[in-house]
């Protein structure tokens, strides 16, 4: 199966009915099967406030994650997810969104940056129109 079909598999997952953690755990798994992806962190949100309901976070992120969510939801930067939920295209990188210029980011100079990570990759999850993870 190539990656287009995979993808396409990944897509359909996500309209199966599945709770949030059946829904996390499968489509981390199938994301793993077309990149490489150092660690995740995956929320789900309320789709009127977008408000997290409940998060995971992959080793080191978990570590940070206060940081990580004051950074989200107090500081201002690139790629806040309320932004990509409200936007065109629900998916953005950090480079895409600096243009190459990371350290404007406040989120990768004091949270990725220092567990050693570097371009990041974002995206809201919409159905019918409205943001759920």
């Amino acid at each position: 199966m190539g990656a287009a079909d995979r993808l396409e598999v990944l897509i359909q997952r996500c309209y199966a009915g599945l709770d949030a953690d059946e829904l996390r755990s499968e489509l981390l798994t199938r994301l793993r099967s077309l990149m490489t992806i150092d660690a995740a962190f995956f929320a789900t949100v309320d789709p009127a406030t977008l408000l997290f309901t409940s998060a995971s976070a992959d080793a080191p992120l978990g570590e940070v994650t206060e940081q990580f969510l004051a950074n989200e939801f107090g500081q201002p930067d690139v790629n806040k997810f309320v932004t990509l939920a409200a936007g065109r295209d629900p998916v953005s990188s950090l480079t895409h969104a600096t243009k190459g210029d990371w350290q404007s980011s406040s989120r990768y100079v004091e949270v990725m940056r220092p567990i050693g990570f570097g371009d990041e990759l974002r995206a809201a999850l919409i159905s019918n129109g409205r943001c759920w993870a």
